[in-house]
């Protein structure tokens, strides 16, 4: 009985101290990102300045789609084709 016990009281023991340490860990963890973000952003742009070129906008590639609704218009191309054996 008394084993038991002692071995319960033990596990209960390692499980808070890592319980403990995984949040010290965690939270040092988002500390030290949150203050390196600037830093990685310095660095960034000291290696790339010069080296990638920089893009111009494009825009919107579907400004000229004409609006087709599938409930108005069934076939947008049924006046693009007419059928030689056909009606």
């Amino acid at each position: 009985m008394r084993r038991r016990v002692f071995l319960l009281l033990m596990a209960i023991i390692v499980a808070i101290v890592f319980l403990a340490s995984g949040f010290f860990i965690f939270t040092n963890r988002i500390k030290s990102e949150s203050d390196a973000a600037p830093i990685k952003d310095a660095i960034t742009e000291a290696a790339t300045a010069g080296t990638i070129p920089t893009l111009e906008t494009i825009g919107n590639p579907l400004a000229g789609m004409p609006e087709v609704n599938p409930v108005e218009k069934t076939n947008p191309f049924t006046d693009l084709y007419n059928n030689p054996f056909g009606d």
